[in-house]
């Protein structure tokens, strides 16, 4: 069972929080909970406090929870429904899902299963243990070497970014700040933060450096992840003398697998250190440890590392094989290329739409960019920009001429897209796939 559970051991230091209500809350969750041991339970809350009073209430009794985005639509909830029968839920579940209770693949206790989506948008739940997330949170704590965490989250809790931050701060006695992210853009609040983590994704990041750059500022160290962050965007972080370490994790790893320290990044390092405890390989064809600077697939395992996608298990080898791409360099630090899936063969060469994506985005000529490859009877795959411009302007020109400098033919886009939004998830997070799908039936039109 986790450490000091029914005693909330950090709850004195859980800064904005109400420890009356969330006890009360706590009790009530305790009572509605059903009998049978090791029961699946659905967590759908919205507010922190329920939020934390469910997840606590079920782990300690031994349970195991799905945690839900009570923003989901139709689509998402029918995944959901698809793939797990809890026995109880609690929060903000559609109508629809109401006949859903029934009978359930055996979990065993303190199992935490958590969505992810990935960029196909399918919903996937990454089955975790209490053990294997707690191991996350030693390998998180091993590398910083700092006791206790606190943790400035912003982001929501049944996402493991979210997750995390409470688990850190929660097992290291450190302070935890909840606060929502709309707010903070309108009012960040006053404090001295010189000795805390704040986890951010890109689009966050972009934001706050153009309306509160000052309050970024002071933190010790602010987390970057969930997606690739474009040049400019770190230069940025970098000339204002940001404490930015940029991360590289999933959920799948209990969180961060490998990040830079801000000191490195102030000097323009690039390459990511892995943490403690956990094993990381490229896999190339013909070899299973490519020489530095070899691009191979990232295969990792280690303590905190998952079970598997519910209810598919991993298996004997307990191995993650991602679809990222990456090197790594000759002092041995990791290198994110992109997606393998992702990848676009054009005419016979391969491009990397990460890397297109980051020279059209360091232009500051557009609020957002993505790149594809769409079929083509000549190319076989061609290259496409979708870009959506500040108001009022029409960058396509500057855009052109900055990619021709920059990239070499077969990597410039042959179609250009404008469009008044990706469509970003609150993490930043894009569907390609179904963007894809929206740029082929609009160029079938054209």
């Amino acid at each position: 069972m986790f450490p000091h559970f029914n005693g909330w051991l950090a709850l004195g230091n859980l800064r904005g929080f109400n420890r009356e209500l969330f006890e009360a809350y706590l009790a009530d969750y305790r009572r509605r909970l059903p009998p049978q041991a090791g029961s699946l339970v659905l967590i759908a809350e919205t507010d922190p406090h329920l939020f934390l009073a469910a997840f606590v209430a079920v782990l300690s009794a031994e349970g195991s929870v799905v945690l839900a985005n009570p923003q989901w639509g139709e689509g998402e909830w029918a995944d959901l429904r698809r793939l797990i029968r809890p026995r109880r839920w609690f929060g903000a579940v559609p109508e629809s899902c109401f006949p859903w209770l029934g009978p359930q693949f055996e979990l065993g206790p303190e199992r935490i299963l958590i969505p992810t989506g990935g960029s196909s948008g399918q919903i996937k739940l990454a089955l975790h243990t209490l053990e294997s997330l707690l191991a996350a949170v030693d390998e998180f704590r091993a590398f910083w070497g700092d006791d206790p965490l606190p943790n400035f989250c912003v982001l929501p809790l049944y996402h493991i970014g979210g997750l995390m931050q409470v688990l850190r701060a929660w097992l290291s006695d450190g302070a935890l700040r909840l606060y929502s992210y709309p707010e903070l853009k309108e009012n960040p609040p006053q404090g001295d933060y010189r000795d805390w983590f704040l986890s951010l994704v890109p689009t966050q990041l972009q934001f706050l450096l153009r309306r509160h750059p000052q309050w970024l500022a002071q933190f010790k160290t602010i987390l970057l992840g969930g997606g690739p962050a474009w040049p400019s965007l770190l230069t940025q972080a970098r000339e204002l003398r940001l404490n930015l370490a940029p991360t590289y994790g999933m959920t799948e790893t209990g969180g961060t697998v490998a990040a830079i320290r801000p000191e490195a990044f102030l000097t323009g390092t690039q390459g990511a250190e892995i943490l403690p405890h956990l094993w990381v390989n490229l896999r190339q064809e013909n070899q299973d440890w490519p020489s530095p600077g070899e691009i191979g697939v990232v295969e990792i395992s280690g303590p905190s590392l998952f079970q598997g996608y519910y209810p598919h298990l991993l298996g004997a080898q307990n191995r993650k094989i991602t679809d990222d791409l990456g090197y790594f360099d000759e002092e041995n630090k990791l290198h994110i290329l992109g997606r393998r899936g992702r990848c676009i063969i054009t005419g016979g060469e391969k491009v990397y739409p990460q890397q297109v994506e980051a020279v059209i985005l360091q232009t500051g000529w557009v609020e957002d960019a993505a790149v594809l490859g769409l079929p083509d009877p000549h190319w076989g795959e061609k290259v496409v920009a979708v870009y959506v411009p500040y108001p009022g302007t029409d960058p396509l020109a500057a855009l052109k001429a900055s990619i021709k400098q920059n990239l070499a033919p077969y990597k410039r886009p042959k179609e250009w897209i404008a469009m008044d939004s990706l469509g970003r998830s609150a993490l930043g997070k894009l569907n390609y796939e179904k963007l894809k799908q929206t740029l082929e039936t609009r160029l079938e039109g054209v």
